[in-house]
């Protein structure tokens, strides 16, 4: 897959990534639904990341588990230190 400088540009610049039409931005992170030029969605819908939470939760959790082989005191310690952060 190659670098596509043009869209880049365009999306740098606060354009639309199909259409490259100026102004698709009302500060510096609010955008509207759709290009007011060509009607290209520009918003995410409800629930995108959904999956991709999900997948990295369930790999850290494996990972933790995988990394303590067993010992749950490894745990135990880190959810205590983590409340402790939060007081």
């Amino acid at each position: 897959m190659r670098f596509r400088h043009d869209l880049f540009l365009r999306c740098a610049r606060g354009g639309c990534p199909d259409c490259g039409a100026a102004g698709q931005l009302k500060g510096l992170a609010t955008i509207p639904d759709r290009c007011t030029a060509c009607g290209m969605v520009l918003r995410r819908r409800e629930g995108f990341f959904l999956g991709a939470m999900v997948w990295n939760y369930g790999l850290t959790a494996f990972g933790l588990l995988q990394g303590t082989r067993g010992d749950t005191a490894f745990l135990v310690e880190l959810v205590r230190r983590m409340a402790a952060r939060r007081n």
